[in-house]
């Protein structure tokens, strides 16, 4: 008796983390229908380690940091992270025009840049007005400065 409530028990765990693995599967799915997501960033070494020259200016070499993918682990305490995007001609199958705004996420906090301009501090998720008056084509420098506290570092989400 006691072996079948266990395996019981064991069974409806198991159907509670697949179901719920579905269910995340299918609100990033729906997410991603509405976005567009911004991947392989280049991130710097522990910031324990100096750099040369400011990573907020479009001109900083960053062609020897490493290629940064979402939610890839680092075991980093501190570090930045930067991109330049491109605004799509389309989002949707409509023309990209009017306001556009950046939704970013990293495991702990961050401190956001765009076009060498500080944006401040972000707690985990962000939401930072990229234009009023989005063109296709447009560059944006993004620059992230990420905190962690603890545990793995992630660039979780990078998005319009």
């Amino acid at each position: 008796m006691k072996t079948s409530l266990c395996f019981l028990i064991s069974f409806l765990f198991q159907l509670m983390i697949f179901a719920q693995s579905n269910v995340d599967r299918v609100v990033k799915t729906l997410d991603s229908l509405r976005t567009i997501s911004f991947d392989d960033w280049k991130v710097s070494p522990d910031l324990k380690q100096p750099i040369s020259g400011d990573p907020t200016n479009f001109g900083f070499d960053d062609s020897k940091w490493f290629t940064l993918k979402l939610n890839e682990q680092l075991i980093l305490d501190s570090c930045w992270i930067r991109k330049e995007i491109i605004l799509p001609k389309q989002i949707l199958g409509r023309p990209i025009s009017g306001k556009v705004k950046l939704l970013i996420s990293v495991d702990d906090y961050g401190y956001l840049w765009v076009n060498g301009e500080s944006k401040g501090y972000f707690p985990w998720d962000g939401e930072f007005e990229l234009t009023k008056d989005a063109k296709p084509g447009e560059k944006f420098l993004i620059v992230i400065k990420a905190i962690n506290t603890g545990g793995p570092l992630r660039l979780i989400r990078a998005a319009i």
